[in-house]
């Protein structure tokens, strides 16, 4: 498993320590937001 995946441990961590909060699959943002490139990064493409 890439260890860009949130484990079920982190994640009962993560909704137990923000109970009040929505919490929302946002993987196919980040998917999106990864071919999104700054001039900087392009530059050592």
């Amino acid at each position: 498993m890439p260890s860009y995946y949130l484990s079920a441990h982190n994640y009962l961590k993560i909704v137990t320590a923000l109970s009040d909060a929505k919490i929302s699959d946002a993987t196919y943002l980040i998917e999106r937001l990864k071919f999104v490139k700054s001039p900087a990064e392009l530059a050592h493409v």
